[in-house]
């Protein structure tokens, strides 16, 4: 659980330092584990095919960007966005692609964290994270 809180971590440092916003802090999805805290904000994979080096990052966007704490994305593949204002889900994909002026807002949480019962029977991987995931569709 702290491993990939910490994965979340830097990829938003990543892109607060090219100037887009990452919500004013942590979500409201708290959780302890092994006496562990985890509080989980925005959830941000930046994946080495969107961008391998700071450079390249600040390439990929372009005007007002801003995904909200609550927020999940996946960055991937040749695309370049421009004015997302994101507050829900979204992944990018492999294909070459520009995202420009859009808005996303969930209704719900997009990916909500479930901390695991006292003798949940669940794979050994999702023991060690400490909670499991119930994805929801990003409308």
């Amino acid at each position: 659980g702290s491993g990939e809180q910490d994965i979340y971590t830097c990829s938003k440092r990543y892109l607060e330092g090219i100037g887009i916003s990452c919500g004013d802090g942590k979500s409201a999805d708290n959780y302890r584990f092994a006496n562990i805290p985890l509080e989980f904000g925005a959830r941000v994979i930046i994946k080495p095919s969107f961008a391998a080096s700071w450079w390249e990052l600040k390439t990929r966007f372009s005007g007002a960007n801003s995904i909200s704490k609550n927020s999940v994305a996946v960055f991937a593949g040749d695309t370049h966005i421009e004015n997302l204002t994101l507050d829900g889900g979204l992944k990018t994909t492999g294909a070459v692609s520009k995202i420009k002026d859009l808005t996303i807002k969930a209704e719900e949480p997009v990916l909500p964290f479930i901390p695991l019962g006292e003798n949940e029977e669940v794979a050994d991987y999702i023991k060690i994270r400490g909670y499991k995931t119930v994805p929801k569709d990003a409308d």
